[in-house]
C-alpha cells in the first residue's frame, strides 16, 4: 500500500520558520487508499516545490497570510 511519512511540522521560533518533529515523536507513515494516491501524484507533478501543499501563490503554507486570502 501507498503510503505518506509524517516526518516534520514547520514552526516558528524567534520569528524564524523551522522543522520540529510531530506532536508527542510521532513520525509516521499514513497509508493512503488507490484513489487518494492517485490525486496525490497529480498534486506533486503540477509544482516544482519540495512540499505537496502550497498557499495560493505557491509559498509555504507556513508563510501564507490566511486574513488576506
Amino acid at each position: 500500500m501507498p503510503a505518506v511519512r509524517v516526518q516534520w511540522q514547520h514552526q516558528r521560533e524567534d520569528g524564524e520558520l523551522k522543522a520540529f518533529p510531530p506532536k508527542y515523536e510521532s513520525r509516521r507513515a499514513l497509508v493512503l487508499p488507490p484513489f487518494l494516491t492517485s490525486l496525490l501524484e497529480l498534486l506533486l507533478a503540477s509544482h516544482d516545490g519540495e512540499y505537496a501543499f502550497r498557499s495560493v501563490t505557491g509559498s509555504l503554507l507556513a508563510n501564507a497570510n490566511f486574513t488576506y486570502y
